[in-house]
Formats: C-alpha cells, structure tokens, sequence
C-alpha cells in the first residue's frame, strides 16, 4: 500500500539549450539545480554526434542525480540505459509512445512530444507519457510562450486527466 502523499505542489523541469560540450558549463548547471525544487533535467540531443552527446550525458548525469534530480534524455533508448539515466523523451507517434510505455512497467520516466493538433495531442494522452511536451525542444526562442502552444496546453489539460 502506498502511504505517500500525493505531490501538491508543483515543481521545476529544466530542458538545456543547446551546449558546446567541449566546454561544459557544469558550474552552471550546480547554479540552476539550486534554483528551486527541481524534479528533473531534460537533455536533448540537438544536432549532438552520438559521441558527443554520450559525453554530455556521462558528464552531467551524475551532477544531478546526486541532488535527487531525474536526468531524462531525448536520444534513444540505449543511450539512457547505458548511462543510467530516469527516463527518456519520445519524439514517436502515440501507439509507439503506448507500446513503450507498457513494456517499461514504471522502469523509467516516459516523456512524449503532444503533436500539433488537438486529435494527436489527445492520442498522445491516451498512451499515457508520465509528461507530454507542447512544442518541440529548441523551439521556443522568444520571451513569451507560443499563442497556438498555451492555448492546445489549455485545452488539453482541461480534457484528459
């Protein structure tokens, strides 16, 4: 039986830009995970080599995970397993995303890209993500979120639980 209390209230999700790994500013990913309570880290690959995206991860997974954040990579699922990350973000259709998520059985984080439409945003609601993104990553580059973005995010939470 689950004693534990649900959570009520909400928490911080960080998703990078994209870094020069050759570079890595871990100091300022200490700085960000001390901003608020933060749940997780989301890593896309952006246009990352494999290798260099493998560096990223090894690097700043530990860093996080040591404060108890979930690291969830956006690149596919090997590189979560061999890296010991949370989860993974799926950029896939809702019945990929479905079958994923029932094969995983609470094993990792399953994250998933909404879709663009009210119809893909509800299917992909359907296959059950613990998360659904509106928007892709990298894509928001301007100050104030995307009229169309906020108002499917609305719409959606108002119809699937």
């Amino acid at each position: 039986m689950n004693t534990q209390s649900p959570q009520t209230h909400c928490r911080l999700v960080l998703v990078t830009p994209p870094l020069d790994v050759e570079n890595l500013p871990t100091a300022r990913l200490t700085q960000a995970l001390r901003g608020g309570d933060v749940a997780s880290l989301i890593l896309p690959q952006y246009q990352m080599d494999e290798a260099t995206y493998e560096t990223l991860l090894a690097q700043w997974t530990p860093i996080a995970q040591e404060k108890n954040v979930a690291v969830i990579s956006s690149g596919e699922l090997r590189f979560a397993k061999r890296q010991g990350l949370d989860g993974i973000h799926m950029v896939a259709g809702a019945s990929e995303v479905r079958q994923f998520v029932e094969g995983q059985m609470d094993a990792m984080i399953v994250g998933a890209t909404a879709g663009l439409t009210r119809h893909a945003a509800l299917e992909m609601g359907e296959a059950r993500p613990d998360y659904v993104l509106f928007g892709k990553f990298g894509g928001d580059t301007h100050a104030n979120v995307h009229p169309k973005l906020a108002e499917l995010a609305q719409w959606w939470a108002q119809m699937v639980e």
